[in-house]
């Protein structure tokens, strides 16, 4: 079992990017793709393209405790790596604004912390009433 939220803001078209299962929702600017059992959201060469006209972030997980939180802008990767007992996310003052608070070396929470930062690094309110709907009509 794992999973991957990517936010994107400055896209609206990801086709090819995720597998044909993904869950995808328009927000303002951006999208939001939630990924049952994969992490293409992780990889560094989706994460440049999705953050060429603005940013993207994405947070991964999975039932090995393996995590992954991953922050791009501009078409660059500024930081990515697993959060676990992580508390040096670079030298970048809008990733260390979307950290700032959350701690990763109390392992309450983690996923919560990590979706929490990619919003806030991205600026994207993700709409919990939309997600919930795609995801739900995705598997019935």
């Amino acid at each position: 079992m794992a999973a991957t939220v990517t936010v994107a803001r400055g896209v609206t078209d990801v086709a090819g990017e995720f597998e044909e299962d993904a869950v995808v929702v328009e927000i303002d600017g951006g999208v939001v793709v939630i990924e049952d059992n994969n992490y293409r959201g992780t990889r560094p060469e989706v994460l440049e393209r999705l953050s060429r006209n603005g940013k993207a972030a994405s947070h991964f997980w999975n039932v090995n405790n393996d995590r992954q939180l991953s922050f791009a802008r501009g078409g660059q990767v500024l930081w990515s790596g697993d959060v676990l007992d992580e508390d040096d996310f670079g030298d970048d003052p809008e990733v260390l604004r979307a950290v700032e608070g959350l701690d990763f070396t109390d392992w309450r929470h983690l996923d919560a912390k990590g979706i929490t930062a990619v919003a806030r690094f991205t600026g994207a309110a993700v709409p919990e009433d939309a997600v919930r709907a795609a995801v739900e009509e995705r598997y019935q």
